[in-house]
């Protein structure tokens, strides 16, 4: 068999994903025989082969190693070859940091192999950076930066069938860092120049005619890659001391931040036309991972998260790339990056998901449904964080009573609107995962409703929550004791 009829057989085996186990043995022999077929194949070929491989899940180290050593020098390959290679690396090194445990040293030799060759890719890519259009810039800044994540920590790696203590992993990490960060090919500085490149130059009119062709998605894939570069920044300043644990939050650093202003502009001017994925990506990163809070903002996006959202649904929806979010999970993590942007924006979406709920538990509690799990959890109505937020909102109010002792002035609102509000933010630090500090915000911020919400509405919210809470908790109660007496019997 040649190398040519290696590869078209590797490849329609590898159309038939996942393949079925009555051509497991043929992949097994073909993969035997792919090495020694390697010499005959050209570069397009090589890593053809090793993309049906690694589909097919059959591309041990050895192999790996063995293609990438006979790739010609980066500097030889075209640059769209080049591209095809580094979302090859990407995808190899993402797959090895999070498959089972291997042992030690292959994982070792694996992403040691991956390193120079991502290395090698970047400093090729250098020298041609001002040939390349803006799109082929920022695929090229996202590869890079996603290898850079993926070949951080192995998180997985094992040592004679151990698991890998922490220590070992820590070493891992610095030993990566070096290799990436302090090598010819800095990660830091080629990302830098990237996005010097793509604004021409760096001005602020620069970034922002950068940013004006962009289109929804490239738009999201951006600030997914700028909030990325933020936080590997912010864990790099913590690891030697410049920064503390919410840095990352606290902002980017000032070569990223010439691009969040013009990139906001931008996401609210394609708000209409991107998908629910591509809104929750691009207001996660744009808050958890940039520190950019905005009323406006927070407001548009929660209400183009409400239209495509709500009603709730546990049904996968296309996202970014190949990946696939279902309705509720999206919801969850849109909740979370509004509860940080601030309390209104937060409730007005939460308030709109949990009427819609609502009104499945008087069916579901007629009919005998139970509940969806995915549901429940995206509302924060499980157990743990129903318990969760309880404690929260306990601790508020003691909070609240403290200081009114010390208030003058009457407090506004009656006793239940009071705990109502102290319920809100309860549930509100819960989702975006905040400590509970009795300085932050302060206690008056809570003793009445929340503008521009209105009494009735909050406690209507209120009221669906606590509703969807039991319905899930009593389902939860009612399978338990049903099958302790299937078991007993």
């Amino acid at each position: 068999m040649t190398g040519q009829e290696l590869l078209s057989s590797l490849a329609s085996l590898a159309a038939l994903s996942p393949p079925s186990g009555s051509v497991e043995r043929e992949v097994q022999l073909l993969v035997e025989v792919a090495e020694t077929r390697l010499a005959d194949l050209g570069p397009p070929q090589i890593l053809r082969l090793l993309e049906a491989l690694h589909r097919l899940r059959c591309l041990p180290p050895r192999s790996l190693q063995a293609g990438l050593e006979q790739m010609p020098s980066a500097v030889h390959l075209p640059t769209e070859e080049l591209i095809a290679l580094l979302a090859f690396l990407r995808s190899v090194a993402e797959d090895s940091s999070q498959t089972a445990p291997c042992p030690h040293q292959s994982l070792t030799n694996c992403f040691d192999g991956l390193r120079a060759a991502v290395l090698d890719a970047r400093a090729a890519l250098r020298g041609r950076l001002r040939t390349l259009g803006g799109a082929t810039l920022l695929r090229v800044l996202a590869l890079s930066s996603d290898l850079e994540l993926a070949l951080g920590v192995p998180a997985t790696a094992s040592r004679d069938g151990q698991k890998v203590g922490p220590a070992l992993v820590a070493l891992l990490a610095k030993q990566s860092a070096e290799r990436i960060n302090f090598s010819s090919g800095t990660g830091e500085g080629f990302h830098k120049l990237l996005l010097g490149e793509l604004t021409a130059g760096g001005s602020p009119q620069s970034a922002t005619l950068a940013v004006a062709s962009l289109s929804a998605s490239d738009c999201a894939e951006l600030s997914r890659v700028l909030a990325q570069l933020a936080r590997s920044e912010a864990r790099s300043r913590s690891l030697a001391g410049l920064g503390g644990p919410r840095a990352t939050i606290a902002g980017p650093p000032p070569y990223l931040a010439k691009l969040v202003p013009p990139l906001v502009e931008r996401l609210l001017l394609q708000l209409e036309l991107m998908r629910p994925e591509e809104l929750v990506v691009s207001l996660e990163a744009l808050s958890l991972g940039l520190g950019y809070r905005s009323d406006y903002l927070a407001d548009r996006f929660g209400e183009a998260l409400k239209l495509r959202l709500v009603p709730v649904s546990c049904s996968p929806q296309s996202g970014l790339g190949n990946e696939s979010n279902d309705g509720s999970q999206l919801l969850r993590r849109g909740l979370r990056a509004l509860a940080w942007q601030g309390l209104v924006p937060f409730s007005e979406l939460l308030g709109a998901a949990l009427e819609d709920v609502a009104q499945r538990v008087e069916s579901g509690l007629k009919l005998g449904i139970p509940p969806e799990e995915g549901l429940c959890t995206s509302l924060g109505a499980d157990r743990a964080f129903a318990a969760a937020v309880a404690a929260r909102q306990s601790a508020i109010s003691e909070a609240a009573e403290h200081a009114k002792g010390k208030r003058r002035k009457p407090t506004r609102g009656s006793a239940l609107q009071q705990e109502d509000a102290a319920w809100l933010e309860a549930i509100r630090c819960q989702f975006e995962g905040a400590h509970l500090e009795p300085t932050d915000r302060g206690p008056a911020a809570v003793s009445a409703v929340p503008w521009p919400l209105d009494a009735p509405s909050l406690r209507e919210m209120r009221s669906n929550w606590c509703r969807v809470r039991d319905w899930h908790q009593g389902t939860a109660e009612m399978l338990s004791s049903e099958t302790q007496t299937a078991e007993s019997s």
